[in-house]
């Protein structure tokens, strides 16, 4: 082999290389187009809208009374102003009363 040829080998290594990263490229993005049509058939996917399931609405009963107003908290959530922590048991609403209303 002469000094020659081994350029020559080189620049034909060159361009197999880059016909292959060409290759490689153009099959990626026929892979992607095949995938997005994929999705499309299964709902999913770029464009198409997520269904998004709806939970039901929660329910809390009231827990306490205010008995000033007449405001009730179900104990959960932001404590109103008129809640006072250390005298709970004051403000809780009896079963009896919860089933009467």
């Amino acid at each position: 082999m002469t000094e020659d040829s081994l350029d020559d080998l080189i620049e034909v290594k060159a361009r197999v290389e880059q016909e292959i990263r060409q290759r490689a490229k153009a099959e990626l993005v026929a892979l992607e187009s095949r995938r997005a049509a994929l999705l499309a058939l299964l709902g999913e996917g770029p464009g198409v809208p997520v269904e998004k399931s709806e939970k039901a609405p929660v329910v809390s009963f009231p827990k306490y009374r205010d008995p000033a107003t007449g405001k009730t908290w179900s104990g959960k959530g932001k404590r109103p102003q008129w809640f006072d922590a250390d005298r709970a048991e004051d403000f809780l609403i009896a079963q009896n009363d919860l089933l009467a209303a």
